[in-house]
This record gives structure tokens, sequence and C-alpha cells, in this order.
């Protein structure tokens, strides 16, 4: 039977400005179509949630109860089908929430100017505390630059020549745990180094200044290991360096997940195990 409704969100990732951006920083976030959240929903008497690719699904029970303390119940029967991996970095929480924050509108609960809000208001049951840049990038579906405090975006128009590769770890590690740790330590210095390498590579973007994209890369991995976020991937940093490439840094919370990297020529042994963007 087909469904009712349909609505598939995609993946992010962060080029520069994690953590600092929920004080009131900037970020420059880029879309990644490789991985989605896809929800399906049929109109009935009942109300039945399928979730397929959830690897935690008594915390996904959970998310449902709270949809339900914030909008009532929902009639009808949702399956959810997720390919984005949890705690990688690249924003699965925010593809589940803007998901059903469209469902929300479609089924009249929400208006279309609330989508952004209430999807923001979903994410926070995953990271207690949600800037909001990752759940405009999954609506957008292209590059922007976030600011937060006030909420502001923008287009950005990311050049051709420039070579980003996404790599996975395969070390996982909570957003909100890594959230929480930065929150804790309150590093003005580290902030300010973050928005600094931000504001540096928007305009290096403008310039399609390749070297000093790279510093400004390089200058936000910095600020992970200042906030203790690269002790489980150290390694993997090193390694992609020893490749090639000229930049590499956490994309998301830090301390796992994926890395992203920027290289003059990629190698193909690194291309075949990597996600060009």
């Amino acid at each position: 039977m087909k469904p009712n409704f349909t609505v598939k969100s995609y993946a992010k990732a962060i080029l520069v400005g994690e953590h600092a951006v929920i004080r009131g920083g900037k970020a420059i976030i880029l879309p990644v179509n490789k991985f989605w959240t896809e929800l399906n929903y049929n109109n009935s008497n009942t109300n039945k949630w399928y979730i397929f690719g959830s690897n935690n699904l008594p915390k996904f029970n959970s998310f449902v109860d709270f949809i339900k303390a914030q909008y009532g119940e929902i009639k009808g029967d949702i399956t959810i089908k997720i390919n984005c991996p949890p705690e990688s970095g690249l924003g699965s929480s925010a593809t589940i929430a803007v998901c059903i924050a469209k469902l929300l509108f479609f089924i009249n609960k929400i208006t279309s100017n609330e989508i952004y809000e209430s999807a923001r208001l979903l994410e926070n049951f995953f990271h207690g505390n949600s800037s909001g840049a990752d759940i405009a990038c999954v609506i957008q579906t292209s590059p922007i630059i976030f600011s937060n405090n006030p909420t502001k975006i923008e287009a950005i128009n990311i050049p051709n020549k420039l070579n980003l590769l996404l790599w996975d770890t395969n070390k996982r590690f909570s957003t909100k745990e890594a959230i929480n740790k930065v929150t804790v330590q309150n590093d003005a210095e580290s902030d300010k180094l973050m928005t600094d390498a931000v504001d540096a590579i928007i305009n290096a973007i403008k310039q399609q200044n390749i070297k000093q994209i790279a510093n400004g890369m390089n200058q936000a991995c910095k600020c992970f290991k200042n906030w203790d976020l690269l002790q489980n991937i150290e390694q993997d940093i090193l390694y992609l360096t020893n490749k090639g490439a000229i930049a590499v840094k956490p994309t998301g919370g830090g301390n796992g997940g994926h890395l992203i990297s920027l290289w003059n020529q990629t190698p193909d042994e690194i291309l075949a195990q990597g996600i060009l963007i």
C-alpha cells in the first residue's frame, strides 16, 4: 500500500565551527547525501511505530514518548528507516527530527513556519542542547553558514576543486557527552579560536584559497585537542596526514565518528574507503 506521506532527510557534515556554535558562534555545514533517514506514514486508527536501522530501540521508544508528550498522540502507522549511523558526527538525530517535524506539519499539528523550531526541540531529546545548526542544513539540503544567537542561515558556494573527504574512524562517541564535556570546561579561548577559524575559512572559500582553508581546518582541530576530544582518534588523524591530507579534523562532537579531510590529491586506497563530499 502506498503511504499517505513520505519524507527523506539527508545527513550533514560540519566543515568547521563545532561546539563554539552552541555559544553564539558560526559553523559551515555541508550536506552528505550518502546517508539518510526516511519516514513513511499511513493514516489509520492505530498508532504503531516501526523502526529499522536503529541500534538503540529502548532510547527510540523513549523518543516516541517524548513526541507524544510534546504534540499528543499521532494517529496512524509510522515507519522510519535509518541508514545514517548514530554517534558518527553526521547528524543522524537531526535527520530523524526533521522527518518527524515534517510529518507533524503534514498532519496539521504545526505550521510550516514551526518546522525548524519543532525539529530543534526534537533534537534536544538526543543532545540536550541543540544549536539548530544540523537541523538547518538538513532542512536546506545545501551548504550553509549557520550563525547562532540570533539564528541566521546563509548559503555558501563550495568550490568544485575543494577535495573534501569523510573518513569513518569506526569509533563512536556520544555527541551529548562531547557537548557536556566542552560546556563544563567553559574554554572561551578555544571558542574564539574556533570562531576565528570559521571566519578565516569563509574568506578563504570566497578567494578559493585552498591553503588557507587547510590552515583554518587544522586550527579548528587544535580546539578539539584543547577540549580533550581527540584521544580516541589521534591515530586516524595521523594516518590520513601521513597519506597526504593537508588538513584533518573531526566533524561533529569529536572523539569518534567521522573525520573530514582536505586533499590536494586523494590516493586511490583512501578514495576506496572514504566518502567524497
